[in-house]
């Protein structure tokens, strides 16, 4: 009768401690799946800290890069509306440089002294035509880029991430900064097959906003970049674009600054990839299933393709940064 007293409290035992122990690992299991839950959602908030900042420092920054833009176009515009009927400054045509055997003229460096050769560098005008068969208006268009060298200076002296700034007039003259190291750089029809004039022009662009063009190989050797391009209208009629080039490297700094899992890129309105901190090539895009749903989205995270991601808009209906 002890014997069996003994073994049934053994027994009781036994189950006492399994009892115990699958109590315990319960708990292990509860904590475990709360403490998952609580890192997962720390992880969400921290990467939509790190994006929100990321998202913030680049709305600012194509803001800022708009509104330089915009200042250049609206110089040109109140230059030609309000000097319109003064005499045009006779030391301009002396300045020319004229290439006859090319049907071209332009001033090879340009200074915000107004001295060739000498001061800062303010770029270089070229143009079609020549220097002896001049209309007023042309030279009075001319004088008004030539008055952005200022800006001009400005831009590519304290911005490096400026690759180029410039006005593209429609009669057929470039003023841009900096300047070309090729001398022998002459203006040329090609000018007007890229993205800043042709997203930007009347005929693609009849409500004359301002425009973040596509990604682009720039035609001047520097490599992948995009434009922030303002068309200029003087009393209505269109006269050409003031435009600023951005290439990759400021882009991708923001796109890297901050620490999180994951990696950030741009997009334009079409899906493809603008920037992003890795290698990719011209016409890259995302997969449509992914850009519809960043339009879509109304959550800071959505799933798709067994991914999360984050979509912020950058300019309505031209950028937007995913993660």
């Amino acid at each position: 009768m002890q014997f069996k007293t003994q073994i049934n409290s053994q027994i009781e035992n036994v189950r006492v401690k399994k009892r115990i122990i699958f109590s315990l690992l319960a708990i292990i299991l509860i904590f475990m799946f709360l403490f998952l839950i609580y890192e997962n959602f720390r992880m969400e908030k921290e990467i939509d800290r790190v994006v929100g900042m990321r998202a913030r420092v680049m709305k600012d920054y194509i803001r800022k890069v708009g509104s330089q833009t915009r200042a250049l176009g609206l110089s040109i515009t109140d230059y030609l509306t309000f000097y319109e009927n003064t005499p045009i400054n006779p030391d301009l045509i002396k300045r020319f440089k004229n290439y006859p055997n090319l049907n071209r003229f332009g001033i090879p460096h340009i200074s915000r002294e107004n001295q060739e050769g000498s001061g800062p560098d303010a770029g270089t005008l070229t143009a079609v035509g020549s220097v002896h068969k001049l209309n007023p208006s042309l030279l009075k268009e001319i004088e008004a880029a030539l008055n952005l060298r200022g800006q001009f200076e400005s831009l590519t002296e304290k911005q490096s991430e400026v690759v180029w700034a410039y006005y593209l007039s429609e009669r057929k003259f470039l003023y841009i900064t900096p300047k070309f190291k090729d001398e022998n750089y002459y203006f040329t029809d090609d000018l007007y097959a890229e993205p800043y004039w042709t997203q930007a022009n009347p005929i693609a662009n009849p409500a004359g906003r301002q425009i973040i063009t596509d990604l682009y190989e720039d035609i001047a050797g520097k490599g992948l970049m995009i434009s922030v391009s303002e068309p200029v209208y003087v009393k209505g009629k269109f006269m050409g674009v003031a435009a600023i080039d951005i290439g990759l490297d400021a882009m991708q700094r923001i796109l890297e600054s901050g620490d999180c899992i994951g990696r950030s890129m741009l997009i334009d309105e079409n899906g493809k990839i603008v920037a992003k901190p890795d290698n990719f090539a011209l016409n890259d895009r995302l997969p449509f299933s992914v850009f519809s749903s960043i339009l879509e989205s109304k959550k800071s995270f959505f799933l798709q393709k067994g991914s999360f991601w984050i979509g912020v808009k950058i300019k309505e209906e031209e950028i937007w940064l995913v993660h």
